[in-house]
């Protein structure tokens, strides 16, 4: 071989080697969400259920291939370590995964999850959720739907309670939003965690109204981190703590 075949050849192979390294390479992203500095431009799109996390937390994929992780709007499901919580998880499995939903967003969370309205065709998976018995209607963001839908999702709870659908087969439901804030699980049942909430002191005097819940037979006052969370249909008042306990309340254990 000649000495100009070998320099031929040799800027052959460097031109070869330079177009397979500047070739873009195979998409390996994991289904995890994108960071959120890259979101969605519209308030509504389309994306295929990658994964379900929860009972109110899905992962998707939209049409350009950005993950996004989705907290469904205006419900709360039971938490992993609660009862239901495996049921929540699987019954939203049923409904959506692996399909294409309408994603329909205004905000992102603090935990930087898009909050969400999610729907299959034209079903309302969140409220779906709701009215299968798993999932509570979220009431403390209540102020972030609509009209409409506020009414509908109160009207789905109160049904599937009343029919005693899914987690409201408890006799004593734990709402996760307690759960999160003191409870733990105790052979598949959710029980007050003793240890990392205090035990209010029943003769410490109160100012203010007293409410008690009677869906969970809590009371709580000004002050409590879920005071104004109780909703109107399931608020009882009392005029003293006393009064609360000898109808059968206890105090709520996340109260200064």
């Amino acid at each position: 071989m000649t000495v100009k075949n070998i320099k031929l050849k040799s800027i052959v192979l460097a031109f070869v080697t330079l177009v397979a390294c500047s070739r873009p390479s195979p998409d390996t992203r994991p289904a995890a969400p994108t960071p959120l500095d890259v979101l969605p431009k519209a308030p509504r799109f389309s994306a295929t259920v990658t994964n379900i996390v929860d009972g109110d937390t899905i992962d998707v994929r939209d049409e350009k291939g950005d993950f996004y992780r989705i907290r469904l709007k205006g419900i709360d499901s039971p938490e992993k370590q609660q009862a239901f919580g495996y049921e929540a998880r699987q019954y939203l499995t049923s409904l959506i995964a692996g399909k294409t939903v309408s994603i329909e967003w205004q905000k992102i969370d603090m935990h930087n999850r898009i909050v969400a309205k999610v729907s299959l065709d034209s079903a309302d998976v969140c409220l779906e959720q709701i009215k299968g018995g798993l999932a509570w209607h979220f009431k403390q963001f209540e102020d972030e739907q609509s009209e409409i839908d506020r009414k509908l999702y109160s009207d789905a709870e109160a049904e599937a309670e009343t029919a005693r659908r899914g987690l409201w087969r408890d006799p004593s439901p734990v709402p996760p939003w307690e759960f999160r804030h003191g409870h733990i699980t105790e052979n598949g049942k959710s029980v007050t965690n003793i240890n990392s909430a205090p035990n209010p002191d029943s003769t410490r005097p109160i100012s203010g109204q007293i409410w008690g819940n009677r869906r969970t037979m809590i009371y709580q006052w000004p002050g409590c981190p879920y005071y104004y969370q109780i909703s109107p249909q399931n608020r009882v008042m009392f005029s003293s703590r006393e009064e609360a306990e000898e109808a059968g309340y206890r105090a709520a254990r996340n109260c200064p």
